[in-house]
């Protein structure tokens, strides 16, 4: 499912959203959960510190099932996208779920 995503600009991005968390800071990245100012929608926010404008655009075209869905990219010396957050624990993490055996 290709979803509707906006190309905005840095200016508009710092204005309309707002750090929650800082989740991680590598020297190639960043990942920010991150909240919608006007309606308190959270996002997952990140940034990579290059251009990878080529595989973000390949991955809004591509119709792949189960993929997160892409809300915002901003390219100019950094790329960065606001992608849908889904609160929750994952069953990977769970504490009372053991992995399948294939995961050992």
């Amino acid at each position: 499912m290709v979803t509707k995503m906006q190309v905005v600009s840095r200016k508009e991005l710092e204005k309309n959203y707002r750090m929650v968390k800082l989740l991680r800071d590598t020297p190639g990245y960043k990942i920010e959960l991150v909240e919608r100012i006007s309606d308190k929608t959270k996002l997952i926010k990140r940034t990579y510190f290059e251009d990878k404008r080529e595989i973000f655009s390949l991955l809004m075209k591509a119709d792949i099932p189960y993929v997160i869905h892409l809300k915002v990219m901003l390219f100019d010396t950094d790329t960065i996208i606001l992608e849908e957050y889904i609160e929750g624990q994952t069953q990977r993490f769970s504490p009372d779920r053991k992995p399948p055996p294939f995961c050992y």
